[in-house]
């Protein structure tokens, strides 16, 4: 209702909102992760939209039913749009995904979150990292950096991601910069855990027990320069190549769908991103 009230006194008179919620115009109605991508359904207008794609990330399927949503006020044919989002991936450093070649057969599971970093992003990556299968004898390793700019509660918003990493079966930690001792500190033993002060330091260890098999995953805010240690890791491991995308699944094709907006008064807790101007109004996330 806050942000409703705030886009109506800043003259906006049409909303939107996605998410999960039965209150949402765009809703994500379905998410089955399988570990290599997922299966999503998205409902838009009344007409459910079965989409197959490359993350099993919930937080990219959450985003997907917005990229949908948004179609549809702009027009687009929004089944047309369902089938090209099949064949869209994550870019470096934004949660690219890379087979790595580790030996004759194995392969090592490079996901490449190293631009950028806050709280929720950071467990949404460790999510991801969970639910993606290690080949034989491999590990799920998470290589964290400094979340930037978090100012007084930078420490206890680090230690937060213990928690994360323990539900999420992590075997293995590396982190480097001053802020994540705290999370280092947190784990006290619970998963095998290294901090590192520089990052230098941290791929070189990494490199001597990276194996076949692994999932990495690396994240860090961009300043802090993981990056580094995906260029190392692709220089040690080339890259395969990549996998042709999957197939799209889609419901009966339908006329493009025009969907009604919902009055403001009437849109539930949501959190706010805009849409283009043409379309005259705001989308909202809306959460259970």
């Amino acid at each position: 209702p806050a942000l409703a009230a705030m886009a109506k006194a800043a003259g906006v008179d049409r909303i939107a909102t996605f998410g999960d919620s039965d209150a949402a115009d765009f809703r994500l109605t379905e998410f089955a992760s399988d570990g290599d991508g997922a299966r999503m359904t998205a409902t838009v207008s009344g007409t459910p939209v079965d989409v197959r794609i490359s993350s099993p990330g919930k937080h990219v399927a959450d985003t997907l039913t917005a990229v949908l949503g948004a179609a549809s006020l702009m027009g687009a044919d929004v089944i047309a749009t369902a089938a090209a989002l099949s064949s869209w991936r994550t870019g470096k450093g934004r949660g690219e995904r890379s087979s790595l070649a580790a030996g004759a057969t194995g392969r090592i599971t490079l996901l490449d979150e190293s631009y950028n970093a806050n709280p929720v992003a950071m467990r949404a990556a460790i999510s991801v990292l969970s639910a993606t299968v290690p080949g034989p004898d491999g590990r799920r390793i998470a290589v964290l950096g400094d979340m930037l700019e978090l100012g007084e509660q930078a420490a206890e918003m680090h230690a937060g991601l213990a928690d994360a990493l323990v539900k999420a079966g992590v075997d293995k930690v590396f982190l480097a910069g001053e802020a994540m001792k705290a999370l280092d500190d947190a784990l006290d033993q619970t998963i095998a855990c290294e901090w590192h002060e520089t990052v230098g330091e941290l791929g070189k260890s990494l490199l001597r027990q990276v194996r076949a098999g692994d999932v990495v995953t690396v994240k860090a805010s961009n300043g802090v320069g993981l990056a580094r240690i995906v260029d190392a890791l692709v220089a040690a491991y080339p890259k395969e190549a990549a996998a042709s995308p999957k197939a799209v699944f889609v419901s009966p094709p339908v006329p493009s769908i025009g969907v009604p907006l919902a009055d403001p008064s009437e849109a539930g807790p949501s959190k706010a991103i805009p849409t283009p101007a043409d379309a005259g109004g705001l989308a909202t996330r809306q959460e259970t």
